[in-house]
């Protein structure tokens, strides 16, 4: 490693931990890091200045400037805040329905929108419902902070790490659906089982007539104007429907950022005021950072040193992918850590000879990006923002807290990621061998002996078959024509009259 490459490392390191201790602004470190990048190359290799802007990917850009949009927009809408609030009074006040159904909203809310603003919804909200029923909204802010993450890996575009992934390397929707979306289930069933039981002392007791106001409160007052609302809605729609059926991502996002901002209604001006332009331009430093590095050819020497590491065997390869991301996350910002990996990530699979099986490892880096920013309680942003929206209105969980639910969850899920990667793994290699029919097969098959032996252990085979015998017994006695006339008669009597 020669000098200038030594420096672009540095100044990488420095920068993250500066972004990650928010000592200086991002935009201020984003253009200093742009900056000495083009003197460090343009000294060592005389390099212009906009020659290192190729190092971006403007796809990503795009895509994340598209859903900034979207999000924005949709909650100047009242979209998002209607739909909390209609949730929430399924409720009823009870504290652990309650809390349940704040988590189920977070998680549902964080697959169509960033984590970031899935907290500021559900957290505003969170201290509103709890003003009411007079209980202490910190532990249903610390369950957010932590669960909004499990919603952020579901689709390509609920997280920015998400986004980077799939648009750097190409994957699609339908992917995302069939490879990740089980886990989010397993990951989601889990979180909620681990908070409850961590939390069920701490939710607090309502007051009887004080459950009456949640039912009481009209969530129409959230929306600012009915016509906008629904055209909001609609494009919204359109704007899944679009990701559903287009592959290429980046084109849905703007096309519904552009629909949204000419026919919604809101007025663009307020949106493009919300929008996050430092993050859009620390962003574009860390794609020219990390660009240079791939330049020098660093990120494909880690890559190489990692395949030879792993020696091509898959299960060691995905599950080190897995953790080593994970537990990065939990320290450096996932994005950075997305950018970084992607590289690597491609040299390892081309050194050890696993690219036909690289799609296990993008899952490995969906999951470890997702799912290691809380085992710290500064490793995630949506923690810390979840930290001021408490201490803002006056309430308060404190860090120790945070750190021994958060680290027994995070390193609970990278163990079921570490299981669910190896069992589709081998799913995916036995479909290979022997096909998907023989799989579907002998999957039934194994469901059916399970019903019976269920059954047997339960009631009895001999009872069900004689309950099945009767039942069938019955049903031929009935008339069925007979059922039909007597329908058509009483259809033809109404309509008389």
């Amino acid at each position: 490693m020669d000098i200038s490459s030594l420096a672009i490392v540095a100044l990488f390191v420095i920068i993250i931990v500066l972004a990650s201790l928010e000592k200086v602004d991002k935009a201020v470190l984003a253009l200093i890091g742009i900056i000495l990048t083009y003197l460090i190359l343009n000294f060592s290799e005389a390099i212009g200045f906009n020659e290192i802007f190729h190092f971006i990917d403007y796809k990503v850009l795009i895509t994340i400037f598209g859903f900034m949009v979207i999000v924005e927009a949709s909650r100047e809408s009242g979209l998002f805040q209607f739909v909390s609030m209609r949730t929430v009074k399924l409720s009823g006040g009870e504290p652990v329905q309650l809390f349940i159904t704040l988590c189920v909203i977070t998680t549902i809310m964080a697959m169509f929108m960033t984590a970031m603003a899935t907290m500021i919804i559900v957290g505003t909200l969170t201290i509103t419902i709890a003003r009411m029923l007079k209980i202490d909204p910190s532990p249903y802010l610390l369950a957010e902070a932590i669960i909004v993450d499990v919603g952020g890996m579901a689709l390509p575009f609920s997280q920015i790490g998400n986004i980077i992934i799939s648009q750097g390397v190409g994957l699609s929707l339908i992917f995302f659906v069939i490879n990740v979306m089980p886990f989010v289930l397993i990951s989601f069933i889990f979180s909620i089982w681990y908070l409850s039981r961590s939390l069920k002392g701490k939710l607090g007791i309502v007051d009887p007539l004080r459950k009456m106001l949640i039912l009481e409160a009209n969530e129409w007052i959230l929306v600012p104007d009915i016509n906008v609302f629904k055209r909001s809605i609609f494009i919204f729609a359109g704007v899944i429907f679009g990701l559903i059926i287009f592959p290429e991502i980046y084109i849905v996002a703007v096309a519904g950022a552009t629909v949204f901002l000419l026919a919604s209604g809101v007025h663009p001006e307020d949106v493009l005021k919300r929008i996050d332009w430092a993050t859009l331009i620390f962003f574009t430093a860390l794609y020219i950072i990390v660009g240079a590095m791939e330049h020098k050819g660093l990120l494909h020497e880690v890559g190489v040193a990692l395949g030879n590491l792993t020696g091509g065997e898959i299960t060691f390869a995905s599950i080190f992918v897995l953790w080593i991301v994970g537990l990065l996350s939990c320290a450096v910002d996932n994005v950075a850590i997305a950018i970084a990996f992607i590289p690597i990530v491609k040299s390892m699979a081309e050194a050890s000879g696993l690219g036909p099986l690289i799609n296990i490892l993008w899952i490995s880096m969906i999951l470890g990006t997702n799912l290691g920013g809380n085992i710290l309680p500064y490793g995630s942003p949506t923690t810390i923002l979840a930290m001021g929206v408490s201490k803002k209105h006056g309430y308060s969980f404190s860090v120790s807290d945070f750190f021994k639910l958060g680290s027994v969850w995070g390193f609970s899920n990278l163990a079921l990621a570490s299981i669910y990667i190896v069992l589709r793994l081998y799913i995916s290699i036995l479909v290979q061998k022997i096909g998907m029919t023989l799989i579907i097969l002998v999957t039934s098959i194994t469901i059916i002996l399970a019903f019976l032996l269920a059954i047997y252990y339960k009631i009895g085979l001999r009872k069900f078959l004689s309950g099945v015998i009767k039942t069938m017994k019955k049903l031929r006695k009935i008339s069925f024509r007979g059922i039909a006339n007597k329908i058509i008669s009483r259809i033809k009597f109404t309509a008389s009259r």
